[in-house]
Order: C-alpha cells, then sequence, then structure tokens
C-alpha cells in the first residue's frame, strides 16, 4: 500500500481561530469523516466538537503542507507546535499522542540513528528488546540524560544492520 504522498491539513473553527492539524492520504475523505462526525455529535475530540454544536457551519478547512517520505513527518508537529494547537486555548491537538511524543518530550540526539530507524520501522521497544535493555533505559540514552557505551552504540549497529560508520550513525553535531 502506498503511504506516501501525504497532506498536511487545518480544520479552523472561524469564530474561535481554534484550529485542528491532521495528515492523510486521502484528503476528501478525511475531511468527510470529521464533518460526518461532527454532524452525528460523535466526534472524539470533545472541544472540536463543542465548538462546532456552537459555530457550525462556520468552519474552514484547507491543505498547509505535503508530506513526501517518512522522514517528512515531523512537518505535521512542527505545524501544531507552530499553530499551538496542542494548547486547548489555541486548537484541538490536545489529545494528540504522537505530538506529544515526539515534540513534548526531549529529541533523540543522535538524529541518523533516528532516522534509520524510522526507515526501518523499528521502534525503540523493538530496538531496546533487540539489545537486550529496558525501553525506558534506551530512550534515557537516546535523549542524552544517560550515557550510551560504546558496547551498546555495537549492539544498535548489528541489530539495524547498516553499513553505516558508527561515528556517522552516533553524530550529535548535526543536532
Amino acid at each position: 500500500m502506498l503511504q506516501y504522498p501525504k497532506v498536511i491539513y487545518k480544520i479552523t473553527c472561524n469564530p474561535t481561530g481554534k484550529s485542528y492539524i491532521g495528515s492523510t492520504r486521502d484528503f476528501p475523505a478525511r475531511v468527510n469523516t470529521h464533518f460526518s462526525q461532527l454532524r452525528r455529535g460523535t466526534h472524539p475530540v470533545e472541544d472540536l466538537q463543542l465548538d462546532f454544536d456552537k459555530y457550525a457551519p462556520d468552519f474552514s478547512y484547507e491543505l498547509i503542507g505535503v508530506i513526501n517520505e517518512p522522514k517528512d513527518n515531523i512537518k505535521e508537529y512542527l505545524a501544531i507546535e507552530q499553530l499551538k494547537t496542542f494548547d486547548r486555548r489555541y486548537g484541538y491537538n490536545y489529545k494528540d499522542i504522537n505530538f506529544k511524543r515526539i515534540m513534548g518530550a526531549p529529541r533523540c540526539k543522535f538524529f541518523n540513528l533516528e532516522h534509520e530507524m524510522q526507515r526501518q520501522k523499528i521502534t525503540t521497544e523493538k530496538l531496546a528488546d533487540g539489545i537486550g535493555i529496558s525501553e525506558q533505559t534506551l530512550i534515557n540514552k537516546l535523549i542524552g540524560r544517560h550515557p550510551l557505551s560504546f558496547e551498546q552504540a555495537i549492539k544498535i549497529k548489528r541489530f539495524l544492520d547498516v553499513d553505516t560508520p558508527l561515528e556517522e550513525l552516533f553524530d550529535t553535531e548535526g543536532n
């Protein structure tokens, strides 16, 4: 199944200026789903539903970006951060767990490693299991809270089965 390209969209309650940011491969179908749920009173985002009940039909929607490959997925979360839609005063993304995980928590300090994990669809849980440590310990090492040992770096490189040199895979200069 083709996963890319995807578009980033914004739904706005015009009277309040509050917005919801999302991404999809099928923009018309996704917007239709949102508005069908809103009309039925079943949208999972309570604040969006409450504003729709009060202000419908004064809502608008638009495309605001394109995601062409996995490494571009961050664009959706950057839009959420820039427009502050994670904050209930400005938007409706307060329930977005991925945003909280990606933007709200410290970021991996090894850009090339993070990119390789995304490319291979390797989660921190799977990588931690593969190298024999807990997921939380791995996360603490990837964000720089605790040091990553040379032996652990070797195990990660072997688990990912990449030809990338260690100094490039664990480079922190790009961040």
